[in-house]
């Protein structure tokens, strides 16, 4: 009968063996050349600018069933960016044929959070050429804001459509 130190012992031998190899073809193996470490410069990334970054949009308009000489614009203001924005002036316009801008409106809604999102409204004078006949289409964005950025001057197809 043959003792379990003995079936051992071959098994042992061989993964000494084993092991020897491969830690000579790691360190002594002449078919990989030798690597060269090379020092890569460290790009620097710019911080990004802490601003108020602004958008508006309209959600609804119509004219005052209540003061016949008004009519009420309600939008949505966000505020993307880190900082709060101020002095935030959204104009709202109305456009005929969707093809030229028949009323334009102003509100000076004042100041916005950072990260933050308000349902806004308005009410502006109604203009004497304003026609109930007509299909008007609206649409409101960010005119101006003190020390901030404005989402839609980013895209540059945009840029153009809002002016």
């Amino acid at each position: 009968m043959v003792s379990k130190k003995n079936i051992y012992k071959p098994i042992s031998g061989i993964l000494i063996i084993a092991f020897i190899g491969m830690l000579a073809i790691y360190f002594f193996n002449p078919l990989c050349p030798a690597v060269e470490e090379k020092q890569c410069p460290k790009l620097e990334c710019p911080k990004p600018e802490k601003k108020a970054l602004l958008e508006a949009s309209v959600y609804d308009w119509a004219y005052n069933l209540l003061d016949p000489d008004e009519l009420v614009f309600q939008y949505w203001i966000y505020n993307y960016g880190d900082l709060e924005g101020k002095d935030i002036k959204v104009k709202c316009e109305l456009v005929e044929n969707e093809t030229e801008i028949t009323f334009s409106f102003l509100d000076n809604y004042g100041n916005l959070a950072s990260k933050t999102v308000e349902f806004a409204q308005f009410a502006a004078e109604k203009p004497t050429t304003f026609n109930l006949n007509k299909a008007y289409s609206g649409y409101c964005y960010i005119e101006n804001c003190q020390d901030c950025e404005i989402l839609y001057k980013r895209i540059p197809d945009l840029v153009e459509s809002y002016k």
